[in-house]
């Protein structure tokens, strides 16, 4: 709900919403608390640049088949997990709201009817009719509706200005319920029990009987009160406006042990917006400085999360103003000027330990008693099996080890630590403070393995090394390059992972046998950069590569032949970078890469992938940093600290999204402007019908799963038309189909979770295609009682009569197959082109680039992919609107048609992204053509609105030479883009 008088406030926000600068980056971060056991995935924040109408999110509410609704300062917005619809005061048929400004979104559950607050008056939009309705309140003067609440029995409670009104389900209209001679501001309203409902006002904490039909105050009386809870443990929540937040045992109908909690406590802020009960039991409270959690219930401890900017650091605009959770426990969380963002606390499966925010930890090991040390930049960390943190340990000179420590090893024998730094080996001894160089001094090593008498040292410069404990110096050593693991079969043999393939060395004949990708092998391996080493059985053995996942290399002794097979193929692991490779108890593989970690099933070949949103890193784990303890927990070390977990809590979810068709429209032959018309049946029935006239059929769909629908996969199949299952991703949810032939169909639809597993149940629309009226039945009945009047009749004409009808005939055909031709060309347009800047879309340029890879395969003429940006785009549009913007991308496109050869081809690739392919064209003269463009548009001034603006381009170029396919080309573009966007923006990367 919105924060104080919401008359007020919404038009105080209208008028600061033109200078804010919104911050895109939104994550949610602990404070400092003893409870620790509580955690959060990271957050997916959706704002205006993802089709959100505008940033002020007042309230949530979900419909009958899943439909996220959220009131705003511009309507309300209908969300499924990718697009927004948008309704408002001004739609065009009429059929609006009464006002943009809306506070309160609520769901009838018997019904389905969906009831919107605003500042004008109180609407409804009506399941049945899909239409809105201006509900009207006794008094006329009553406009600003704060608050609704409505029961399982369908009564609806409504709080305004000035007043509180109810309306039980056997009412037709609404009375005032609270005094007539006092106005009192209504905030928010919940249920107390089955005949009692609360209402937060400006005065204290009232409540009402729907039985007795009483108003009375019961609760802090003078207080000006913004939420109200009831949990289901029976306890008090109400937030209040500058006091803070209450809490009171309820214990029948009276309220007991009443405290209040605030910002003097260390709560996150004083001023509470909303208070909301999640489905794990836990209480949310935000706040106008972030949020505070709960864990349960009964807890007395609290944990504030804020947001955060890009440098972690506590951004000034954390306002959440409302909280809501859906059906599937997705916590949805509102703020004043930043959109919404959606988290599942549910899916957090990972634990994250963290010596200290923002510390590299590069490398783990572990002693018998379960003893953790790290290493990280700021030198070497000990956890005691008691969690007491020790450290750091430095050298005796204290600064020489920062950011200089990449690995370490525990020897249970010597009880020391071995450390691998940047400056050479060292060690830890028992009752030692600092650390002590042995070896190898100011040169960097990378990796170590220790053995009974020495500890094998990996380099990225000078090769491979062993130093002798006995001996006290290096007695061994090999050329090789960058070691990265090292692997020790037994007493005599090595495996050492390098930068150019598998070394393998016997240390007592000094023999080296060397396997890279050149190898003579029958078997050969994916590529020569190896960044993991260990047995999975005698003989075979687990070798991770860097962007080409996992092999198996069979290797009975060092004179047979290696053979190697790709593990998990067909998954998302095959590109991907393997860090550690460790077993659980069960022989599963659990498997850290620079995305996440996989879980493996050796027996089965199923892999599954879990990333940042299930509670991993981000940004992936170290080469090599993996531990277990004795307890079957599994620790992986990144850069965002040490993910831990345990093999047997880690069980993906079933839970299956629920599909909805979400539009539905098609081509009319005789339309000739393209328009396309709406088939609204089609979600609701779950049945359309064509005539002849309609020569395509759009059907739109999403799963409506919200906290990750960038993972959803799609399948469709029209029986009757179709052989098999057709295969989609979340970028494309349209299904067209054109020319059906009259008959009845059955559209098929199914989609997966966000884990890939299919859901068996299909979505279905049937779909009846009628005849043209001359192939009807009755019309074929009329043409032959006709024909064989007309012959008896004038059988002496048959000849002549015959010849003009086939004429006749002829021309119709030829008719129907031009006009068919004309509506095929303006389809095929439409879909190629886009129709805000004229020039092609994604899918134009993406058919016109595969023309020309396939020449590029067949002749090797190179091409080369310019991929521009406007830059601060998001900014033209906060400050001018996007009509303005619009514009601006008219105008780009305009200059750079104007400027493009006459076979290169131009596209808007998404936004405010342009794309262009320069066919025959090598790298240089790319990057010379993509500047030229870049300078044109710099000194371009445009008018626009009555104002003189300049815009400036920053793009990425990448030539197909370089790459496998056309994405890895585009991939690269893009990511030279987003540097040329750090490296100050108008800038074309790479530079000549």
């Amino acid at each position: 709900m919105i924060t104080s008088t919401k008359y007020q406030r919404a038009l105080a926000t209208t008028i600061r919403g033109v200078v804010i600068t919104i911050i895109s980056i939104y994550s949610l971060a602990t404070s400092a608390t003893t409870y620790n056991d509580y955690q959060l995935p990271p957050s997916r924040n959706y704002s205006v640049q993802d089709g959100l109408a505008q940033v002020s999110i007042y309230d949530f509410a979900q419909d009958h088949k899943g439909f996220i609704w959220l009131g705003t300062q511009k309507g309300v917005d209908r969300f499924d997990g990718y697009d927004f619809i948008n309704y408002s005061q001004n739609n065009k048929d009429g059929n609006g709201l009464s006002s943009d400004l809306v506070y309160a979104v609520e769901h009838d559950p018997i019904t389905g009817d969906m009831w919107f607050g605003t500042l004008n008056g109180l609407n409804v939009l009506r399941a049945q009719s899909q239409k809105f309705e201006l509900v009207p309140l006794p008094l006329d003067t009553e406009k600003a509706i704060n608050s609704i609440y409505i029961d399982p029995k369908g009564n609806v409670f409504v709080g305004t200005q000035t007043g509180f009104y109810v309306k039980m389900s056997d009412d037709e209209e609404f009375r005032l319920a609270s005094t007539a001679t006092e106005a009192i501001v209504v905030e928010d309203i919940n249920a107390e029990s089955q005949t009692t409902v609360l209402a937060a006002t400006a005065k204290g904490l009232y409540r009402y009987h729907t039985v007795r039909k009483t108003w009375e105050l019961v609760l802090l009386e003078g207080i000006s009160l913004e939420s109200v809870l009831v949990d289901s443990k029976q306890q008090l929540w109400v937030g209040s406006i500058g006091e803070g937040l209450f809490k009171a045992d309820l214990i029948q109908q009276q309220f007991r042990n009443v405290e209040n909690i605030s910002s003097d406590q260390g709560f996150s802020d004083s001023l509470i917006n909303d208070v909301y009960e999640m489905p794990d039991g836990s209480i949310w409270v935000a706040t106008t400085n972030g949020m505070s959690i709960f864990p349960n219930a009964e807890s007395k401890e609290f944990l504030n999360y804020y947001k955060r900017d890009s440098n972690g650091k506590d951004a000034l605009n954390s306002h959440l103003i409302s909280l809501f959770s859906n059906d599937t426990g997705l916590v949805f969380f509102g703020t004043n000027a930043n959109g919404f963002s959606v988290v599942d606390p549910n899916r957090n499966m990972f634990g994250r330990y963290v010596i200290q925010d923002n510390l590299h930890h590069y490398n783990v090991a572990v002693e018998k008693d379960d003893t953790l040390w790290i290493a990280a930049e700021s030198g070497v960390w000990q956890r005691a099996v008691d969690g007491e943190i020790i450290g750091p340990y430095l050298t005796q000179e204290g600064d020489q080890t920062v950011n200089k420590v990449m690995s370490l090893k525990f020897d249970e024998t010597s009880q020391t630590v071995w450390v691998a730094t940047r400056l050479g080996l060292g060690k830890i001894v028992s009752n030692s403070n600092f650390i002590e160089y042995v070896a190898f001094e100011n040169k960097e090593i990378y990796t170590l393995e220790i053995v009974t008498n020495g500890v094998w040292i990996g380099s990225t410069k000078h090769g491979l090394h062993f130093y002798d404990f006995e001996q006290g110096k290096i007695t061994q050593s090999y050329e090789t390059p960058m070691v990265i693991d090292i692997f020790v079969r037994n007493d005599r043999e090595l495996m050492v992972a390098t930068t150019n393939g598998i070394y393998l060395i016997n240390t007592v004949t000094k023999d080296v046998r060397v396997i890279t990708t050149n190898s003579d092998l029958a078997m050969p391996i994916a590529h020569n950069v190896i960044t993991w080493l260990s047995e999975h059985k005698p003989g075979e053995y687990f070798v991770g590569l860097h962007s080409h996942g996992l092999m198996l290399l069979t290797l009975d002794s060092f004179s047979d032949e290696p053979k190697f097979k790709q593990l998990f193929t067909d998954s998302v692991l095959m590109k991907a970078s393997i860090g550690a490779v460790v077993k659980d108890r069960s022989d599963k593989l659990w498997i850290s890469t620079e995305g996440g970690i996989a879980k493996g099933d050796m027996s089965t070949g199923e892999l599954a992938y879990f990333d940042e949103t299930d509670g991993t890193n981000a940004s992936g784990y170290y080469i090599g940093a993996a531990v277990s303890l004795s307890d079957g927990s599994i620790y992986f070390a990144g850069d965002q600290g040490i993910t831990y977990f345990y093999p047997q809590d880690i069980v993906k979810n079933v839970t299956m999204p629920l599909l909805q068709i979400t539009h539905a429209r098609s081509l009319r032959l005789e339309d000739k402007t393209g328009a396309q018309r709406s088939l609204s049946q089609a979600s609701k029935t779950g049945r359309i019908t064509l005539d002849s006239k309609d020569i395509m059929l759009a059907v739109d769909f999403a799963a409506l799963e919200y906290g990750s629908p960038d993972t959803i996969e799609y399948a469709y199949r029209l029986l009757g038309f179709d052989e098999g299952w057709q295969y989609l991703d979340s970028r494309n949810r349209t299904i067209t189909y054109t020319n059906l032939d009259a008959g009845e169909y059955s559209l098929e639809i199914k989609s997966t979770n966000r884990y890939g597993v299919w859901n068996p149940e299909a979505v279905t629309l049937a779909i009846d295609v009628k005849p043209p009226w001359w192939k009807a039945p009755w019309a074929l009945m009329l043409f032959s009682v006709l024909i064989a009047l007309f012959l008896f009749l004038i059988f002496r004409w048959r000849t002549y009569a015959l010849h003009k009808s086939a004429l006749r005939l002829k021309r119709s055909v030829e008719e129907k197959t031009i006009e068919l031709k004309q509506a095929n060309a303006r389809l095929s347009l439409l879909i190629t082109l886009d129709p805000l800047t004229q020039v092609f879309n994604r899918r134009g340029f993406t058919d016109a680039l595969s023309r020309e890879f396939s020449r590029y395969q067949r002749e090797q003429a190179t091409f080369s992919i310019v991929l521009a940006d406007i830059d601060f785009f998001k900014k033209i549009n906060d400050e001018n609107g996007h009509e303005v913007g619009d514009k601006i991308l008219v105008e780009i496109a305009r200059v750079l048609r104007e400027q493009i050869r006459s076979y290169d081809i131009l596209a808007r690739w998404g936004g405010e992204e342009f794309i262009i392919l320069l066919p025959n064209t090598k790298l240089p003269e790319a990057i010379f053509i993509a500047n030229k463009y870049r300078e044109i548009i710099s000194d371009q001034r445009f008018s626009i609105a009555g104002k003189e603006m300049g815009v400036t381009l920053t793009a990425g170029v990448a030539n197909i030479s370089e790459h496998e396919n056309v994405d890895a080309c585009i991939n690269h573009a893009d990511k030279l883009l987003y540097e040329g966007k750090k490296m100050g923006r108008n800038q074309i990367l790479p530079m000549l």
